[in-house]
C-alpha cells in the first residue's frame, strides 16, 4: 500500500521503488513528475508551455515557471535537472535545477503559490522528430 504525505504544500504519491514520484498541488493538479533515467540521473519532468511574466521592469523574459514548492520538493528527491516537454510533444526544454535558484525570476499570480520563472536563455532545447509508420 502506498503512503501519501504532504510536504511543502504538495501531496506526494511515490511508487514502490521511489521513482517516478508525482508531485501534486493541494488542489489535485499534477505539478510535475520526478523520474530517474537509465544513467541514474534524477530529473523533474512536466508538460508545459512558455509563459510571459509581467512585473518590474514591466515585462520579464519569456520562460518556464514552476512554483517554489515544486522546485524544493524535486531538489529534496534528488533531482538535478528539469525537463519541460511541450504539449505538442515536439520539443524538450532542459535546464539544471540549480538555475532556478541562480537565475529564476520570482512572481505571483493571484490564486497560485509563489512562482519562479526561468528565462528561455537558460534552457537547452531539443527538437523531437517522430517517424510515422506507413508515411511516404
Amino acid at each position: 500500500m502506498l503512503q501519501m504525505s504532504v510536504s511543502g504544500g504538495r501531496l506526494r504519491v511515490p511508487v514502490a521503488r521511489g521513482f517516478p514520484t508525482t508531485l501534486y498541488t493541494i488542489e489535485g493538479r499534477v505539478a510535475g513528475i520526478v523520474k530517474m533515467n537509465k544513467h541514474r540521473e534524477v530529473y523533474l519532468e512536466r508538460l508545459g508551455d512558455m509563459r510571459h511574466v509581467f512585473g518590474p521592469p514591466l515585462v520579464m523574459e519569456a520562460g518556464f515557471a514552476f512554483d517554489v514548492e515544486t522546485i524544493s520538493d524535486a531538489r529534496d528527491l534528488g533531482a538535478e535537472w528539469v525537463i519541460v516537454v511541450t504539449r505538442n510533444g515536439r520539443k524538450r526544454w532542459i535546464a539544471r535545477l540549480d538555475a532556478f535558484a541562480e537565475h529564476g525570476q520570482p512572481f505571483r499570480v493571484e490564486g497560485y503559490n509563489a512562482q519562479l520563472c526561468l528565462a528561455l536563455r537558460h534552457w537547452k532545447v531539443r527538437e523531437l522528430t517522430r517517424h510515422l509508420v506507413g508515411a511516404s
